[in-house]
């Protein structure tokens, strides 16, 4: 290190040290001074942006105190003073899930015999807000300036995630990150997942990889372990069947193809009428075909000049650029082109535009396009590789059909709205990743009680134990009310395949009355939600209307009453297994002559798997049950199972279900004779 370097850090040390100082003695405009001439010494250091945000907090600038510190820790997601600060932030905000998270980390960081009062903090907490959980750890790896289409994901999944962006400057930054986490997403198939997927320690962590488009035509995946990856997410299926011919080490069952999600509130839609401004959005390179959007153009304008086309974008290539200028004067087309460069706020800048243009000759999923739809924009797009798949109709293959569906008055500005929300919005993208996340899903409510009681085992546990255990399950189960759980959907299609309007249902296990409410908007005459939980049906009871809940031991109910359908979606697994005649003479009692029991159960061998590599997933009591166990209950009931079927919800045969009806065979003679 040179003599002036050292200079120049011990002057920084310094006038740091004074800063602290003068926050400490409150003179926080001359310490906000100081931090600025520091500043220019060293620019993004993440020290002094923790002091810049400690000042912003006194000041209760709270909005600007948090972009300082997200700053800070993109620059060192490590720095305890700025965890520390940002814990603090969250608790002021009475955020206390994300400030836990954040002391969680730091549990973690400090040196030993640092950590008590961080631990009292996490106690404090807890006692502040009794829903509070622990939360698996998921690390996002992307490098600079590549990050635009990862915000969003990281931003929705932070409810259910311990999340952590690392802008990825150097590579033990990726072996920082790995060893923090529970699951690592690589953002791009690219060098970052080479290396990371080359670790050691890969091998005993969850690895994503998300493929774009331009990877798919690189090294890159040639290169990468992909024995060490769980899954690879790809955004269109014509990208992931590509790469599977090509990549032999890639399986299929490693792949899963999720689109690109626009966040529809960002993009305010609007009822406009047919224009002449034409849009196009995004990077100018040989992919996007500069050349098919001058020529496309030009034809455009020779029907009606009355059209122009105006650019938000980069050149990536100086002769694409050269071909521009050229070819607009040969054209005459200077005033009809307008090329305004790339545009920070895209929303805005669609505001007056009446068509989006795509002319590439390959494409992923084009987020430009999707965006424009958001906002009501008619889009107008070439035929490239897989185009027809995702857009359908909006889709033109020669010169002559783009005229016509540019002149064509069909002008309808809340179908291309619809188009997006329906199939590419961000909330059906996050649904979806949540479902390739939920084998690796957050620590469960079990583990609190699993210090005391042994998950998975169905020996001697209390109905006390049991109520206690689903009474801290209310935190876990409200995350499930906010999203499309995709095991409620596929509960819901069969549960609508079950029930019929006028119908009598109970609901055994209910829970909150998630499938309760869902029972009830198919036009019943009664549905009862039971649980032996009191605080769940207190939950339930608070958030859903016209439907009676009642908290009880399912395997001691008795409604003096009987029903059309009986349902119990995932809950028989976790009653005792010495239960389970009571619970099936209650089932009995409850059911009409010619009624329907709908059960869902998880597979036995998967549940077993489970067992043995994930038991801290288990709840307290979560018996495998086989088929023959199941018959045997049904027929000491004198019922009988009618349909049985093994169902995949992420994986093949991981769920199992059964429709079971009683077993009359008087009735069923009578009918036979009648004939």
């Amino acid at each position: 290190m040179s003599d002036n370097s050292k200079e120049l850090l011990e002057k920084v040390k310094l006038m740091k040290s004074k800063i602290e100082e003068l926050i400490h003695l409150g003179e926080l405009e001359t310490a906000s001074q100081a931090i600025d001439k520091c500043e220019e010494l060293v620019p993004e250091d993440a020290e002094l942006l923790s002091m810049k945000a400690i000042v912003l907090m006194v000041e209760g600038k709270w909005t600007d105190a948090k972009t300082v510190l997200m700053k800070g820790l993109d620059i060192d997601p490590y720095h305890t003073d700025l965890l520390y600060n940002q814990a603090y932030w969250y608790e002021q905000q009475q955020d206390y899930q994300s400030a836990y998270d954040i002391y969680c980390d730091l549990n973690q960081l400090l040196p030993a015999g640092q950590e008590q009062e961080i631990r009292s903090k996490m106690t404090q907490l807890k006692e502040l807000d009794p829903n509070i959980r622990d939360k698996k750890k998921l690390v996002f790896f992307v490098k600079e300036k590549m990050d635009n289409f990862i915000n969003d994901i990281i931003h929705q999944l932070s409810a259910e995630y311990r999340t952590k962006k690392i802008v990825v400057t150097h590579y033990p930054q990726i072996d920082d990150g790995m060893k923090w986490a529970d699951i690592c997403w690589f953002e791009w198939c690219d060098e970052l997942i080479i290396y990371g997927s080359k670790l050691q320690m890969a091998q005993d962590k969850k690895i994503i990889c998300r493929l774009h488009s331009y990877e798919a035509f690189t090294n890159y995946p040639k290169q990468v372990n992909w024995t060490s990856v769980d899954h690879v997410i790809f955004v269109a299926e014509h990208i992931k069947k590509f790469v599977l011919e090509q990549i032999k080490g890639l399986s299929e069952d490693q792949a899963v193809v999720i689109p690109n999600g626009i966040d529809i509130n960002k993009f305010a839609f609007k009822e406009r009428e047919k224009g002449f401004r034409i849009a196009y959005v995004g990077y100018i390179n040989y992919k996007k075909g500069p050349m098919l959007l001058l020529q496309s153009f030009k034809a455009i304008f020779d029907r009606d000049p009355r059209y122009t086309l105006h650019i938000a974008g980069q050149f990536q290539d100086p002769r694409d650029m050269l071909y521009f200028r050229q070819m607009i004067a040969e054209f005459g087309l200077q005033k009809h082109v307008i090329y305004e460069g790339w545009q920070d706020d895209i929303n805005q800048w669609l505001e007056d535009k009446h068509f989006i243009i795509s002319t590439s000759v390959l494409e992923g999923n084009p987020v430009g396009v999707m965006e424009a739809m958001a906002r009501g924009i008619k889009p107008l797009i070439h035929n490239f590789v897989g185009a027809k798949y995702q857009f359908g109709k909006f889709v033109w293959s020669t010169m002559d059909e783009l005229i016509d569906m540019l002149m064509s008055e069909e002008y309808a500005p809340r179908e291309y709205r619809k188009y997006i929300e329906e199939r590419y919005s961000l909330d059906k993208q996050i649904n979806q990743i949540h479902g390739v996340l939920q084998p690796f899903r957050h620590v469960e409510a079990s583990q609190e009680i699993a210090a005391t009681v042994n998950p998975g085992i169905s020996g001697e546990v209390s109905v006390q134990e049991v109520t206690q255990f689903y009474d801290n399950f209310l935190g876990y189960l409200q995350q499930d009310r906010q999203r499309d759980n995709p095991r409620h959907l596929y509960i819901k299609q069969r549960l609508q395949q079950i029930v019929r309007p006028g119908h009598k249902v109970l609901d055994l296990g209910c829970g909150i009355g998630i499938t309760t409410e869902f029972i009830h908007s198919l036009g019943v005459e009664k549905v009862i939600g039971v649980d032996l939980s009191p605080k769940l049906i207190e939950y339930a009871k608070s958030t859903v209307a016209h439907v009676e809940f009642i908290a009880h031991d399912i395997t001691t109910l008795d409604l003096n009453e009987q029903y059309d359908v009986i349902s119990l979606c995932d809950v028989m697994e976790h009653v005792p297994r010495d239960r389970y005649p009571n619970l099936f003479r209650v089932i009995r009692n409850h059911l009409k002559e010619d009624g329907i029991v709908f059960i869902t159960i998880p597979d036995p061998e998967y549940l077993d798997f489970i067992r043995k590599i994930m038991p801290d997933k288990l709840q307290i009591i979560d018996n495998s049950i086989m088929y023959q166990e199941m018959n045997d209950l049904c027929r000491d009931n004198h019922l009988s199972i009618k349909f049985f079927n093994a169902y995949k919800i992420f994986i093949d045969n991981e769920y199992n279900e059964y429709v079971i009806t009683t077993q009359n065979y008087k009735k069923a003679w009578d009918r036979l004779l009648s004939k």
